[in-house]
């Protein structure tokens, strides 16, 4: 809005410093204590946080026109093909409560996502449920935290996947911000105006619904990752933005027709069915059967190659039910 503009960063009571968060608190040196990473799914494969839930722009029940739900999509992030989450405008996730997955006033939160408007100021996070402007927008491409930081150096360009970090430590009060994982600013929070209110509700994107409201976009997220504690600078940086690819692995590279053989797979979906096929060498499919994940997309379990398999080159086939990921592993029929 126009009277935000009017604003001088520079002359704001909150004092601009350079910091080394290097006092890493032990549980966010450890892990996130939540990883939300939209594999058609809006719980975590980390930890047992809440769900997100969805942010819908105006109540249906006032609104004349209800505005358009969320809806999971298939985009190319950072290099792969993989489940987001999708938003129009006014929409977004909320994390609630917050109490048992990060401090009020001592946290790191990893956003990957993409915004389709970059003009003017969009929201990325509030801290305040929605009451106040207050809170961290890109404005013109830049990284800010409205009102008391100005934007940062690195532009974002629209329908880009980007990495927003915000840290911030509870023994120092220094708030800081990146893109990308390169720092933007940092400040001393003397105010307190980086404190997750009484509410202890994190919102994602949709911008507050009182004042100058309405300042957010479209767009689409991949992840979103929180550590209780603030990671340093140098951390941070060597944060990987998207998930590991899933595998799966066998006991044995191969073995003849009625052989049992020991299988594992890594970062599925959370708590999820994942179904094992196996293509022998003449192409013949038969189904295993499925395991459950655990929170983290694991699983392990046994499989028996089909008697009736051809011998040679063969594929065991791994594909999440509810995250549509899938792997395929090599095994040699003798």
């Amino acid at each position: 809005m126009g009277w935000r503009r009017s604003v001088s960063f520079g002359v704001l009571a909150m004092s601009l410093v350079v910091v080394a968060l290097n006092q890493v608190p032990a549980s966010a040196a450890t892990g996130p204590t939540a990883d939300y990473r939209f594999l058609n799914t809006r719980t975590s494969s980390a930890g047992t946080p809440p769900a997100l839930t969805d942010l819908i722009g105006c109540d249906p029940t006032i609104c004349p026109t209800p505005n358009p739900a969320n809806s999971f999509a298939t985009e190319k992030v950072d290099g792969r093909k993989v489940p987001v989450l999708t938003f129009p405008t006014d929409n977004g996730v909320s994390l609630a409560p917050t109490t048992g997955v990060i401090a009020n006033d001592s946290y790191t939160i990893v956003a990957l996502f993409r915004l389709s408007t970059i003009t003017g100021y969009r929201r990325v996070i509030d801290f305040l449920d929605g009451a106040s402007d207050s809170g961290v927008y890109f404005y013109n491409g830049q990284l800010l935290f409205y009102p008391v930081q100005g934007a940062g150096t690195t532009t974002i360009a629209a329908n880009r996947y980007v990495q927003v970090v915000l840290t911030r430590d509870a023994s120092t009060d220094q708030v800081a911000g990146y893109v990308n994982g390169v720092q933007q600013w940092a400040f001393a929070d003397t105010s307190d105006i980086a404190v997750i209110d009484s509410n202890n509700t994190l919102n994602f994107f949709r911008d507050n619904l009182t004042g100058a409201s309405h300042e957010d976009s479209a767009g689409a997220v991949a992840r979103i990752t929180l550590y209780n504690g603030a990671l340093s600078a140098s951390q941070v940086a060597a944060l990987t933005p998207l998930y590991p690819a899933p595998t799966v692995g066998t006991g044995v590279s191969s073995g003849a027709p009625g052989i049992s053989v020991q299988v594992t797979g890594a970062n599925f979906g959370p708590k999820e069915k994942v179904k094992l096929t196996f293509q022998d060498s003449a192409k013949v499919k038969t189904t295993l059967g499925s395991f459950k994940t655990d929170t983290t997309g694991a699983f392990s379990g046994t499989i028996v190659v089909p008697s009736g398999a051809a011998a040679g080159a063969a594929t065991i086939m791994a594909k999440g039910a509810t995250s549509g990921l899938k792997f395929n592993a090599s095994f040699s029929v003798t």
